[in-house]
C-alpha cells in the first residue's frame, strides 16, 4: 500500500488532485477538511473542544494540533486495517501533526512508499483562486476557480448541485494564506530534515500541467 501527501495552500489544487489520483491508482482520498467536519457534526456540540474546534475554522484559524491529530490518526488507521492505500488533501498542517503523523505513516506504510508534493502558488493567486472555487454538497468534490468551469451548475464527478463554501471571503483567504506560511511551511522543512523527499510543483499552472508534473514523478517511483 501506498500513500500520497499533497501539502499546499488554500487555493493551490491539492483536493482537485487528490480527486485526480484517488481515481487513477485507486485509492482513498483522505480530505482533512470533510473528515474533521464530519467528526464534528457527531460530537457534543456542547462540549467546549468542539465549540473551539468549530470557530477555529470559520474564522480560518487552525484547530488545535492534537484535536485534528486524533480524528485525522484515527482514520488513518482504520484505512489502514482496510487495506486502502491513502492520498491526503489538508494534511499535515502543523508541525505537531507532522512528528507524530510520519512515524505513523513510516510505519504502517513504509518510509519509501510515502510520495510528497508541494504544489506553491503565490499569496494573491490563491486568495483568487479562493474566492472563486466551490465545492459539491455530496460529497465535497474541489471545483476550481477556472474558466472552463464558471458555468457548470453540477459536479462532474456526482452529478449534485455546487455550493461556495460560506468561509471562502477576502479576509478568511488572506488570513488562511498568512496562517499556512507560518503554520504549514515548517512541516516541510521537518520532512526535508527528516530525509523524506518533497517534490515542489509550480501550482499555477492548469490542471493538468500540475497533474502531469506529478505523474512524471511517479513514473520514476511507481505507485
Amino acid at each position: 500500500m501506498k500513500a500520497i501527501i499533497f501539502i499546499a495552500p488554500p487555493g493551490a489544487g491539492k483536493s482537485t488532485q487528490a480527486d485526480i489520483f484517488s481515481r487513477i491508482f485507486n485509492m482513498q482520498h483522505l480530505d482533512a477538511s470533510r473528515i474533521l467536519q464530519e467528526s464534528l457534526d457527531k460530537m457534543d456540540q456542547s462540549n467546549p473542544e468542539v465549540a473551539q474546534a468549530r470557530l477555529d475554522y470559520k474564522e480560518g484559524r487552525l484547530m488545535d494540533p492534537a484535536f485534528v491529530a486524533k480524528v485525522i490518526f484515527g482514520k488513518i488507521r482504520e484505512l489502514y486495517k482496510e487495506g486502502k492505500s491513502i492520498v491526503f488533501s489538508g494534511s499535515f498542517r502543523t508541525l505537531y501533526e507532522a512528528e507524530n503523523g510520519l512515524p505513523l505513516m513510516s510505519d504502517l506504510y513504509g518510509k519509501d512508499n510515502i510520495h510528497i508534493f508541494n504544489i506553491y502558488i503565490s499569496e494573491e493567486e490563491s486568495i483568487r483562486r479562493s474566492l472563486g472555487r466551490r465545492v459539491c454538497k455530496l460529497n465535497r468534490h474541489a471545483i476550481p476557480n477556472y474558466e472552463s468551469f464558471k458555468d457548470r451548475m453540477e459536479c462532474p464527478f456526482d452529478g449534485s448541485e455546487l455550493i461556495r463554501r460560506s468561509t471562502d471571503n477576502a479576509e478568511v483567504a488572506r488570513f488562511r494564506y498568512h496562517v499556512y506560511s507560518k503554520d504549514t511551511s515548517p512541516v516541510l522543512e521537518y520532512m526535508k530534515k527528516n530525509n523524506y523527499e518533497v517534490v515542489s510543483i509550480e501550482g499555477a499552472q492548469g490542471i493538468d500541467e500540475v497533474t502531469f508534473s506529478i505523474l512524471a514523478h511517479l513514473q520514476l517511483h511507481p505507485l
